[in-house]
């Protein structure tokens, strides 16, 4: 049961306990757990009250405290154990002040969106969520899988569990989490610091997050939000996810992320680790025969345009031509006339020709007999 236990890494002290703030985190949730059992004023002062936090009382501070506040104890140690075996290993990878501001986004992020989920709730439907605790490790212990995923997206967090990788666990730590809230109601308490925490710790540690190189968040396709999801599911949230990204960006926002430079290459060697950056154009490196065959085909090339040229400007002449000596065929209205009439025995006139066009046909027939009988 205990996250802890399926990992033979977690049972090193050095592991769970030479990490000061995941120490420090588990304690203030321990002594907030004894101190629950003791008192019950310590959920009106610690969890998240909307009510008190924003309006009668002004306990700020519940916004961060709801998500380190639990009074089940069956849930009290899956949030231990979760945040010493995730706890630890996202505070080595982003160290000390890393790891703080990032539980800080998480928890902070996570206690405004359920106060404003309840505040809607009640301005919508007058529900009671302003005066309803809010409170549980969900929102952090969802957090610190992503944070996890972003260390190694392929790899299992369970050794006992190599089928379930590292992008696979968020979704199905909320999945199962929900589900047990829906029967059993102390893991209802903070379903809405769960999914808030999950996805505003990967929008952190994907456009925020500053790193030593300079570089400003993950720009990997491995990283990104899709990845989380079952592959099925990816290419219908795919082009949703790109026009979200599309509007951040016509609005003004991640403008200013770098992408990691890297380290210089000495005496040719790269590590084994770093791929060596690609040129931006492939370099095609041409022999002697190589060149030949080229101009060779550039040569062919040109005398087949060559010929296509010659066989156009040939085709317009024979057009022309054409056009020419049906021009000179070509006879006159009164002329086809004359010699319909000539061919049905009809006059001219009664077939609409003139007596001027029928006496010039006339002349023209009797000098064409003329010139018949001189031969």
């Amino acid at each position: 049961m205990v996250l802890a236990i399926w990992d033979s890494h977690a049972l090193n002290s050095h592991d769970r306990f030479g990490k000061p703030l995941t120490v420090l985190l588990s304690v203030i949730m321990s002594l907030l757990f004894i101190c629950s059992l003791i008192t019950s004023d310590v959920v009106a002062q610690v969890a998240l009250i909307v009510s008190n936090t924003v309006m009668s009382n002004f306990y700020v501070w519940n916004i961060i405290t709801g998500s380190l506040l639990e009074t089940n104890f069956f849930k009290i140690c899956i949030g231990i154990s979760g945040l010493l075996y995730f706890g630890s290993r996202t505070e080595g990878k982003l160290g000390l002040l890393g790891f703080a501001q990032y539980v800080a986004v998480v928890m902070l992020a996570s206690g405004i969106v359920a106060s404003t989920v309840a505040f809607l709730s009640y301005v919508v439907s007058f529900d009671e969520q302003l005066f309803t605790p809010i409170y549980g490790p969900g929102g952090l212990l969802a957090g610190l899988t992503v944070a996890f995923a972003h260390q190694s997206p392929n790899s299992s967090p369970f050794e006992a569990f190599p089928a379930v990788t590292s992008q696979a666990f968020p979704l199905a730590l909320g999945t199962v989490w929900t589900g047990i809230g829906i029967i059993y109601s102390p893991f209802n308490r903070d379903v809405i610091f769960l999914w808030s925490g999950a996805y505003f710790g990967w929008a952190y540690l994907r456009f925020v997050c500053h790193h030593d190189d300079g570089s400003i968040g993950n720009t990997t396709p491995e990283f990104e939000i899709v990845n989380f999801f079952p592959k099925m599911t990816r290419k219908y949230i795919k082009p949703f996810c790109n026009f979200c990204y599309g509007v951040m960006l016509l609005l003004g926002f991640f403008k200013n992320r770098k992408v990691p430079i890297p380290p210089a290459f000495s005496n040719g060697q790269v590590s084994s680790e770093i791929e060596a950056p690609s040129a931006p154009f492939p370099i095609i490196k041409q022999d002697a025969a190589s060149e030949r065959r080229r101009a060779k085909a550039m040569k062919l090339l040109d005398e087949k345009f060559a010929q296509i040229a010659q066989q156009e400007v040939q085709w317009q002449d024979d057009d022309e031509s054409g056009e020419k000596s049906e021009k000179e065929s070509s006879l006159t209205p009164a002329e086809i006339e004359v010699l319909k009439s000539k061919l049905t025995g009809k006059s001219p006139k009664a077939m609409g020709v003139s007596a001027e066009d029928d006496e010039s046909w006339g002349l023209e027939e009797g000098a064409a007999k003329g010139q018949d009988k001189d031969k």
